[in-house]
């Protein structure tokens, strides 16, 4: 069905009948309806069309169908300030196209208090308002509107009543600029999905650039929601870019499950105050589900971005993907801080990048530093690029956390790949790690590490060092270490089949000071010396 445009006028009729024009049909006349030839008399027939009148406003104002003039909606929302464009507070009143959403008690000419309110419809077809996001997509509730109010006037409303022709088979949902797009913001097409997709999945494709005014959380997002940006335009030489200024991330998604962000490009720009929080996506509740493919987070100009994943103490995220792209955030990729817990990690073949020197407290590529080994559990990071970060490029403990393959070069004086004590049965596997301090260390407690087939270039002091027990390094190669090739400081431990060179050799190939009971065979370490070996160490074969 073709979708008219909106009449100028309502096809009001009898508004203010004098006595007697106005006599409903009896029961027989509306079941047989007027026969040919009749002349309906004038006040059956403008009973008639005064009940129609009726319904086509009560319809317009109260389904979900309704339309809102143009002038007053812009696909979805309008900014506004004070009275006028659609939006009176004059007397203290919500006010579109006339009609009056929301009145204060006592009238102060001021919306009060401050606020994101959303109204809504209940089933008895009251109209409320709630500071509570949740109210207003409660079941068999009608979402109408979200208004955020700052010092009394309404700055911006969003209609959630505005629905297009067989919006359930759109596939996706549109957001960009004006002409290319059904929504402006990816604030307003997530609410529209939510108050009339509700629980089924749906696809966002950003088209074209647009900036964020808001962090998007459980409030307007849904579970399962796929936010798509459009390929690579020629334009800008780039996919579609989504900005933002305010403080804090981009994404807050506790409480929200199954978000997917795909070929998305996201850039904050410099905010009011800088935090540690300012990261594309936060995590400081419960999360399920999360899949970043493809995803870019650009360097240099405005950026202000200081993370890319958050998971903050108290935050918990089950089944994290991430493959590909392209991240530049200013401090860190990954973090997850003490008292955060994950658990079925992948992040698979993503380039990360600093693009200059940190300013915050976690200046470390990726950091997985739990309050206890089993906070962390089934993390796999493979086939990774991560470099410049001022820190270490990889900070990890959990349990069974697995490095494999991808390469790592940290600034100078830092570590490549740091085990820490909360680390248990770690592994890391054809590794090529490139100048900093310390190639890969290992610290005490965390016991049957795994090194193997790694390749440990120019660190300026150790190319593997042990301080754990049951550690075993198997095939790795050590070039130019400025100080050991390996020096380790565990028991219970093997070193086999390791080869190390140097143009111009330290003093000692492999150091064994304060352990003891390892098997230390079959090494070729350039004829450099193995020394401070224990009463127990087995030490055979090696060149």
């Amino acid at each position: 069905m073709t979708v008219q445009t909106l009449p100028a006028q309502y096809p009001d009729w009898a508004t203010a009948p004098a006595p007697g024009d106005v006599t409903e049909s009896d029961a027989a006349r509306k079941a047989s309806g007027w026969l040919y030839l009749d002349r309906p008399p004038h006040d059956e027939f403008n009973w008639w069309w005064q009940r129609v009148a009726q319904w086509v406003r009560y319809t317009e104002e109260r389904l979900p169908w309704g339309w809102w003039p143009s002038a007053v909606l812009s696909h979805g929302g309008v900014n506004v300030s004070g009275a006028g464009t659609g939006v009176d507070v004059g007397a203290g009143e919500i006010v579109v196209a006339g009609r009056v959403l929301h009145r204060n008690a006592t009238p102060t000419g001021a919306i009060t208090p401050d606020g994101v309110w959303y109204g809504y419809y209940d089933v008895d077809g009251t109209l409320l308002r709630s500071l509570t996001s949740a109210d207003a997509f409660a079941p068999g509730r009608v979402p109408v509107y979200e208004a955020t109010v700052a010092a009394g006037l309404v700055t911006r409303l969003i209609s959630l009543l505005r629905v297009f022709q067989d919006h359930e088979r759109f596939r996706p949902l549109t957001v960009g600029p004006s002409g290319l797009a059904q929504f402006r913001t990816l604030r307003e097409a997530c609410l529209y999905a939510r108050s009339h997709l509700g629980t089924k999945r749906h696809e966002i494709l950003l088209v074209g650039d647009i900036a964020e005014p808001d962090v998007l959380d459980s409030s307007v997002l849904g579970s399962g929601t796929t936010i798509r940006a459009a390929v690579w335009d020629p334009a800008t030489t780039r996919a579609p870019r989504v900005t933002w200024a305010h403080d804090g991330p981009l994404f807050d998604l506790a409480g929200v499950d199954g978000l997917t962000l795909d070929n998305l490009e996201a850039l904050k720009t410099v905010g009011a105050g800088p935090s540690d929080d300012d990261v594309m996506i936060l995590i400081d509740g419960s999360v399920t589900g999360l899949r970043l493919i493809r995803c870019i987070v650009p360097s240099g100009g405005a950026q202000a971005m200081r993370g890319v994943l958050a998971v903050k103490s108290g935050g918990d995220l089950v089944d994290l993907e991430v493959r590909g792209g392209k991240w530049g955030p200013t401090d860190h990729a990954v973090r997850l801080e003490n008292g955060g817990l994950a658990s079925h990690w992948l992040l698979d073949g993503t380039w990360m990048r600093a693009p200059g020197a940190a300013v915050g407290a976690f200046p470390d590529g990726i950091i997985l530093d739990p309050t206890a080994s089993s906070d962390v559990d089934g993390v796999q990071l493979r086939g990774l690029r991560v470099e410049a970060f001022d820190g270490d490029c990889l900070k990890l403990a959990g349990e069974g956390v697995q490095v494999q393959q991808g390469y790592c070069s940290p600034s100078a004086g830092q570590k490549e790949i740091y085990f820490l004590g909360t680390a248990i049965r770690a592994e890391a596997i054809g590794v090529h790690v490139f100048d900093g301090d310390v190639g890969v260390r290992v610290d005490t407690g965390a016991d049957h590490t795994r090194i193997e087939g790694c390749h440990i270039e120019s660190p300026t002091g150790r190319g593997i060092h042990i301080g754990a027990d049951n550690v075993a390094l198997v095939g790795n190669t050590v070039r130019e270490s400025g100080l050991v090739a390996i020096d380790s400081v565990g028991t219970r431990g093997t070193i086999v089949g390791n080869v190390a060179s140097w143009a111009a050799p330290p003093v000692n190939g492999i150091d064994l000071a304060g352990g003891n009971n390892r098997a230390v065979v079959g090494n070729s370490i350039n004829g450099t010396a193995i020394v401070n070996a224990g009463g127990a160490d087995v030490v055979a074969n090696n060149t």
